[in-house]
């Protein structure tokens, strides 16, 4: 015996934003986007920090210490892994602290413009919920824009 599920569609300003099938019973959902200036400030505008020196000084020790770094050490290190790793670190550090950050930043800015080409910045349905209580509470919790808490409609069946 197979459990109907049925198909739900969340609207907002007058277009379908998701849609989600279940055997659940969802009665909203939450609408959000996530904010495109603040990812791109934060991407093109990066500041390094303690953790990029840390990073890096991590990396350079591998380096400098080589099959003796204590996270290489190990019988299930392989000496191809081990290679693997120290060639990594060797990429990583090289052009000193500001070529890493300058890799760091670049890697940013990459994910940023792939987000931006793959409408990752679109508004969508990120979550639904069975009760408005729930989907006021979900809403609370996200860390992207919420724009709306709308309601879920139910658009048929599929199964027995």
């Amino acid at each position: 015996m197979t459990i109907k599920k049925i198909k739900y569609t969340a609207s907002y300003q007058g277009a379908i934003v998701g849609t989600r099938t279940s055997h659940r019973v969802y009665t909203h959902a939450v609408i959000c986007q996530r904010d495109q200036e603040a990812a791109r400030k934060a991407a093109y505008g990066y500041q390094s920090n303690d953790t990029d020196l840390r990073n890096f000084n991590y990396y350079r020790g591998v380096v400098d210490q080589r099959e003796n770094h204590p996270n290489l050490q190990g019988s299930w290190n392989t000496p191809e892994y081990r290679a693997k790793q120290i060639a990594e670190a060797q990429e990583r550090i090289e052009g000193g602290l500001d070529g890493y950050i300058a890799r760091v930043r670049q890697g940013l800015i990459d994910r940023f413009e792939l987000d931006l080409k793959q409408g990752n910045f679109n508004v969508y349905a990120a979550c639904w919920a069975g009760r408005r209580d729930l989907a006021e509470k979900a809403a609370r919790q996200r860390g992207d824009r919420v724009l709306a808490i709308v309601e879920a409609v139910p658009n048929g069946t599929e199964g027995r």
